[in-house]
This record gives structure tokens, C-alpha cells and sequence, in this order.
């Protein structure tokens, strides 16, 4: 602040311009300090809206403390129970592994069955089919031999047809040679 300088005036006072200057001065600074009080204030308000809000979460936090400690406060009763049941669980560990042993050599033995079925039917169709080339071969040479046997059969009921033919027309010609042999005796 200003130090105050007032001239004295030659009548009865002080210079009007010192007085006004002193006036306007005075009421610059006011102002700068209202000014600077309205900042601060508002920074306080601010400040204070903020507070409100964090005392509104520490309210909301304490309240879930609150229903979390009673929630704690209800399940305690529980902890005995779960005590009685991981000492199940410690008792029951050494079956369950046990069983997961007997399970994992199951599964081990059923995949080496799977295994040699799988073999023993690629063997089977395998000598199926070595067994079903050796009957064809031995259809086709049943069947080849059937057919010379049929023409063989074929060719020698052709040479009895033949040859009774010849016999009949031999039998004919003596029959013939016979009546004019025995009709010539009794004419």
C-alpha cells in the first residue's frame, strides 16, 4: 500500500487532486485485494466441493466396510466347516491319485488293445486277401480245367455220335447185305 501523500491546499485543506488520486488508488487496491479474496474463496469452495466428494466416497467405502465386516462377522461360522472339509479333501487326496493312476494306466492299456486290434485286423484282411487271391486263382483253374474237361467231353461225345453214326450206317449196310443175303437163299 501506498504511503499517503496529501499536499495541504492554501485553503482549508488538501489538494483536490491528492485526495482523488489517494481515492482511486485506495480503491485499486480494494479491488485487487476483493479480486484476489473472490479467487481465494473460490479455490476454498472448490476445495471444499472436493471434500464433499471424498467424504461422500470415504462415507460409501466405510459403509462397504461396514457390510463386508458384517458379511465376515456371517461367514465365520463357516470357517470350521471348511476346516472339516480340507481335512476330507487331505484324507480323500491319496484315493484320488490313486485313482487317476489306475485311470492313466487304463487309458494306457486300452490304447495299446486299440492298438493291436488295429494290427491284428490289418493282418486278418491282409491274409483275407492273399486267401481270397488264391481261391480266385484256384476258381480260374477250376474253371480253365472245367472248360477242357467240358470240350475234352464235348469232343469225345462228338466222336461216340460219329462213330455210332458209322456203326448205325455199318449196321444199316449189313442189315441191307443181310436181306439181300437171306433173300437171295429163300427167293
Amino acid at each position: 500500500m501506498e504511503t499517503l501523500k496529501l499536499r495541504t491546499a492554501t485553503f482549508g485543506g488538501f489538494q483536490r487532486q491528492d485526495v482523488v488520486d489517494y481515492i482511486e488508488s485506495t480503491a485499486r487496491e480494494h479491488a485487487a485485494q476483493l479480486n484476489a479474496l473472490r479467487a481465494e474463496l473460490k479455490q476454498a469452495q472448490e476445495k471444499a466441493d472436493a471434500l464433499a466428494g471424498e467424504k461422500a466416497r470415504a462415507d460409501a467405502l466405510s459403509q462397504r466396510c461396514e457390510d463386508l465386516a458384517a458379511r465376515v462377522d456371517e461367514l465365520a461360522p463357516l470357517e470350521d466347516e471348511v476346516k472339516e472339509l480340507r481335512a476330507q479333501v487331505e484324507e480323500f487326496k491319496p484315493q484320488a491319485e490313486a485313482y487317476a493312476d489306475v485311470k492313466s494306466k487304463l487309458a494306457d492299456i486300452e490304447l495299446e488293445a486299440h492298438a493291436r486290434s488295429a494290427q491284428v485286423v490289418k493282418q486278418a484282411e491282409e491274409e483275407a486277401a492273399g486267401k481270397r487271391l488264391e481261391a480266385q486263382a484256384m476258381l480260374d483253374e477250376i474253371m480253365q480245367e472245367y472248360s477242357h474237361v467240358g470240350s475234352t467231353a464235348n469232343t469225345a461225345i462228338t466222336d461216340v455220335i460219329c462213330k455210332l453214326t458209322d456203326l448205325r450206317a455199318s449196321l444199316s449196310r449189313l442189315g441191307e447185305l443181310e436181306l439181300k443175303l437171306g433173300g437171295g437163299s429163300h427167293e
